[in-house]
């Protein structure tokens, strides 16, 4: 329930309540799918796997994301749009998490026939379109660009976008980490006001320049 209240928290500018809660559940299909992957999430450490399964499932068919109940995702997980979301069974997840459509967390299958799945700190946002893959470490306070394939570990506070990821510039740890993840999506506003973010274009193919 706790972790509940605080995902709330980073839609609202004002302390949640009840009826804020039932808003945000009906009216932003984000949070609708959080709420159901917490929900399925308690279900599976309750040993109740299959109204579990049911419960992501119709979180499915209802939101377009796919977010598996054994996944581990911190407090404060903010989806900003579900449609196209994929998040496998086995990532590990911080504090403070953003992500956009289209998004895939998932597993790469090694020799041996094991599966490994992403490792991603606190305060992270994972921008549309992009892809992370496998044993891949992503360092707190990091941005991930739009169509970015990460397939490389991410050390804190960087932005990295291209196919395959690469790092494009550094962020700093003031105010940025201090700020949450507000704070995130002002610098990543910021940034591309700046003309600094063209590369976050990069996976496309675009340049910054490209109107279209």
């Amino acid at each position: 329930m706790k972790a509940v209240v605080m995902d709330l928290a980073r839609l609202m500018t004002r302390p949640p309540s009840v009826l804020r809660f039932v808003k945000s559940y009906f009216l932003d299909k984000g949070f609708q799918a959080v709420v159901l992957y917490r929900l399925a999430h308690w279900l599976v450490n309750k040993k109740i796997k299959i109204i579990a399964s049911l419960v992501t499932n119709h979180s499915l068919s209802k939101t377009g994301a796919e977010i598996q109940p054994y996944a581990q995702i911190g407090p404060g997980f903010l989806v900003k749009h579900p449609v196209g979301l994929v998040i496998g069974s086995g990532c590990r997840i911080g504090r403070d998490f953003t992500v956009l459509q289209g998004v895939t967390l998932g597993e790469k299958n090694v020799p041996d026939g094991k599966y490994e799945y992403p490792i991603i700190g606190d305060q992270v946002t994972i921008c549309a379109g992009a892809k992370v893959l496998g044993a891949v470490r992503i360092g707190s306070g990091s941005i991930v660009g739009a169509n970015a394939v990460v397939i490389h570990d991410v050390p804190l506070n960087v932005m990295v976008a291209g196919v395959p990821a690469r790092m494009i510039r550094e962020l700093g740890t003031s105010p940025f980490m201090r700020s949450g993840m507000s704070g995130v999506h002002n610098r990543v506003s910021q940034v591309v006001r700046n003309g600094e973010g063209g590369s976050l274009l990069l996976a496309s193919g675009r340049k910054d320049g490209d109107s279209g």
